[in-house]
């Protein structure tokens, strides 16, 4: 019942929630004479006075049912601190109006102590403020009820029931002071047996701890306690730092002492700090140890103590090294391929890569990786976003595949990779990342390219030299048949001129055979080149050919330097060159044919210019295929031309043609020089 009453006006009460029964019991003993203390005085008012001339008493009761009406509804608005002052000062206010009433003599002064005593339990041992304040103010109120002597009642009690007023208001004051006493006597016992289970359960709490847990005076260091956890750690006991304060310091690995003293100073300057380091232990163990400390300060601001705790984390630090070794060597097994090797986390954030694909990155789009760098929110991969993140989707979702792709900015670099897209997998199965693996396929590109074109070339080549085989050939099969039933002498010499020929055309036919599987089979021969002569020899042996002798060959030939190719793939160039101006020359006075040779130590320049027929603009772009003839005048096996490319190229050099049809044409050459070693120049030539 009590309790119920008392939350009426405290409900929320702070000290009412955490007490226990008995001690909410005297908080509502105490504060409840209050309540009747005006209900008791009015009482005894209206019985002594004469109740017609002292309306003002009931308008006092009034007043006083009001205030606490008041209290009630502050209260039940969850103001529980406005409720306390309220109620604190109303009490005040009518104390002093009823012992003003009562008079000197009634007593009721006394009541003021046990109200300032009733502060303690009202709010509690912490809210010293508050306490100082509100005893303030009933000292103030006793003290203007002693300088108005107790006149501000206009009818004051008898004299006859003075003497009962003191007995009834001494035995309420006594009673009131003797609860908040037992209340204050019940608050330290629960606490002090609270203290005592609560470091009993903390004692057993430390004393289960691995880690050492520690406090130390400052600023001399004594140990001021250790716990049990010491001797596992360090293999020394408890005793040993209590009875010296350098016996810690002691034990620190020399090669660690400067640091674990630079760490304590960085304490005593910071408030609190943390630091690996290693010790010896009593049987010579290395252990490697953790601690964390922090300086304790008054409410002054003054240190008081130093605490820590002290952690082994040797298993730790070999469980580092054991991850440092197994990343080393995965790094070194990153680092050993020519594939390019990464791995995203599911937010499209870099977890590891290694040197060549970062190479990759910055060649392909210009990009610079590192760690924790997300492809998408930093845009590291240009216009083929869209199809990797395709396909890192799919990995997303547990798929495992291989794509060949071409990648990489038109602008930079762009490259065919052969790339395998494989989920990674927490131990629930859940994908939680995908690691790529990307080779280079390019140079197996080009040879699966250079394969497709080499094996239709192939088949042309066949196909077109079956043909061109089996047409003189046809030819001489045919005029021998004439020969046999040609009685005619001289019509024979003129079949047997149309069979050398057909024969003539045959070995030519050959002869571009051979030069094309040299150039396609033979090494390189890497050696001085003598223009002249290469030039004297590829003319003089080609004027057999019709109308040779009347073509002039015009040579400007400059080669300061020594040059170092092949002269033999030189020599088939010149040669088909100067076939051609054979061949194509027009019949007039005044042809002629004109070489011009640069070479210096870097590279040779060759020019090959006629005023011949010239090539027809529409077939300047096919001059270079194979079996291709710009007349169909000529016989040639359309061969010259596609071999001499293949040798230029052969050779790493260009060539390129200017022609313009019934003026003549222009072939123009480069070609680098090759810089033998010391030991290839002295070398025997074959």
């Amino acid at each position: 019942m009590l309790e119920t009453i008392y939350k009426l006006f405290f409900s929320s009460s702070e000290t009412t929630r955490n007490a226990s029964l008995t001690v909410r019991n005297f908080i509502l003993v105490s504060q409840l004479f209050y309540h009747l203390l005006g209900l008791v005085i009015f009482g005894t008012l209206l019985r002594e006075v004469n109740f017609p001339k002292n309306i003002y008493i009931i308008v006092l009761l009034l007043a006083y049912l009001g205030a606490y009406t008041l209290v009630f509804r502050i209260n039940k608005q969850d103001k529980t601190e406005t409720a306390k002052y309220i109620f604190y000062i109303i009490t005040n206010i009518f104390l002093f109006v009823f012992s003003s009433a009562l008079g000197n003599k009634a007593g009721i002064y006394l009541l003021y102590f046990p109200l300032i005593t009733s502060t303690l339990v009202i709010y509690g041992f912490h809210d010293k403020e508050k306490i100082i304040l509100m005893t303030a103010l009933s000292f103030a109120f006793l003290g203007l009820l002693d300088f108005t002597e107790h006149r501000l009642w206009l009818f004051p009690i008898s004299a006859e029931t003075q003497h009962s007023f003191y007995a009834a208001n001494f035995i309420l004051s006594v009673g009131v002071i003797g609860f908040c006493i037992i209340y204050l006597i019940s608050v330290l016992y629960h606490t002090e047996t609270r203290l005592r289970e609560s470091e009993s359960n903390l004692s057993s709490i430390l004393a289960s701890l691995n880690e050492v847990v520690w406090a130390a005076t400052l600023p001399d260091g004594d140990i001021l306690y250790i716990n049990a956890a010491a001797e596992h750690v360090f293999a020394f006991s408890q005793p040993n730092f209590y009875e010296n304060r350098n016996y810690w310091s002691h034990i620190v690995l020399p090669d660690d002492r400067s640091d674990y003293e630079a760490f304590e100073a960085e304490v005593h300057k910071k408030g609190s700090d943390e630091i690996e380091y290693r010790v010896v232990r009593k049987n010579g163990e290395l252990r490697w140890l953790r601690d964390r400390c922090k300086i304790v300060w008054d409410e002054d601001g003054k240190p008081l103590r130093m605490e820590g705790i002290t952690t082994d984390i040797t298993e730790h630090k070999l469980a580092e090294e054991r991850v440092k070794q197994q990343n080393e060597q995965l790094r070194g097994i990153l680092e050993s391929t020519q594939s390019s090797i990464f791995a995203l986390d599911t937010d499209y954030n870099y977890l590891i890569y290694n040197s060549t694909h970062k190479e990759l990155m910055q060649k392909a789009y210009g990009a610079k990786v590192t760690k924790g760098v997300n492809v998408i929110e930093d845009h590291l991969l240009g216009l083929d976003t869209d199809k990797i993140i395709n396909h890192l989707q799919q990995a997303f979702q547990g798929k495992q595949f291989m794509v060949v792709e071409e990648l990489g900015e038109p602008n930079l670099h762009r490259t065919w990779y052969e790339t395998v897209y494989n989920p990674i997998q927490n131990e629930f199965g859940k994908v939680t990342g995908v690691a790529v693996f990307s080779r280079d396929i390019t140079e197996r590109k080009r040879a699966e390219n250079e394969l497709i074109r080499t094996n239709f070339e192939l088949d042309t080549f066949v196909y077109r030299a079956s043909h061109d085989m089996r047409a003189p050939l046809r030819s001489v099969l045919g005029l021998v048949n004439l020969i046999k039933i040609e009685t005619d002498e001289k019509q024979k010499t003129e079949y047997l001129k149309l069979i050398e020929k057909s024969v003539d055309r045959l070995d030519a036919f050959f002869s571009d055979i051979l030069s094309f599987s040299r150039n396609s089979r033979l090494d390189l021969v890497k050696e001085q080149v003598d223009f002249n002569k290469l030039t004297k020899e590829c003319w003089n042996s080609l004027q057999y050919l019709e109308n040779a002798s009347e073509i002039r060959l015009i040579k400007d030939i400059r080669v300061p330097e020594p040059f170092y190719s092949d002269s033999s793939r030189i020599e088939i160039i010149l040669l088909n060159l100067f076939s051609n101006a054979i061949k194509y020359q027009k019949a007039c006075a005044g042809a002629r044919v004109r070489i011009s040779i640069k070479a210096d130590n870097r590279i040779a320049k060759i020019v090959v210019e006629d005023n011949g027929k010239g090539i027809e603009e529409q077939y300047i772009d096919k001059i270079f295929d194979m079996f291709f003839r710009a007349s169909l005048g000529t016989h040639g096996s359309g061969l010259g031309l596609y071999i001499t490319k293949q040798v230029v190229e052969k050779l790493g050099g260009s060539i390129n043609v200017q022609s313009e049809h019934g003026v003549g044409t222009q072939f123009v050459i480069t070609i680098p020089s090759y810089v033998p070693t010391p030991v290839e120049i002295m070398a025997p030539q074959n």
